[in-house]
């Protein structure tokens, strides 16, 4: 039970240090966009009617890219949290199968 404590911590872990940096490199990502966004936003008021078609045109589609980067940090939290989930399963099924036979053992002598 010793070693699977320390394999679980290990594990614990490494699945934190990938999630940490794939979230901080997609919200880096979504920070970009997002100030991008805002520089086209602040270009298009600025203009005439003829140049604000043309942002306009710019500004959906930079709407669009942010929307995506959103969803994408979205599924990679959902993802993350199934992992950790899969994972306490993992660890409640070990947990379960070492108790089993000790439990079992203690039933028969209560049943003596």
């Amino acid at each position: 039970m010793a070693e699977k404590m320390e394999e679980w911590r290990r594990e614990a872990a490494q699945l934190d240090k990938e999630h940490s940096k794939e979230n901080k490199r997609l919200r880096q990502d979504l920070k970009k966009k997002t100030d991008s966004q805002d520089r086209l936003l602040k270009k298009n008021n600025s203009k005439s009617a003829k140049d604000q078609s043309v942002y306009n045109v710019k500004v959906s589609q930079g709407l669009a890219d942010v929307t995506k980067s959103v969803r994408c940090l979205q599924e990679v939290e959902r993802v993350a949290v199934r992992r950790v989930l899969v994972e306490a399963r993992s660890r409640l099924c070990t947990l379960v199968a070492y108790l089993r036979p000790v439990l079992g053992e203690q039933v028969a002598l209560v049943e003596e």
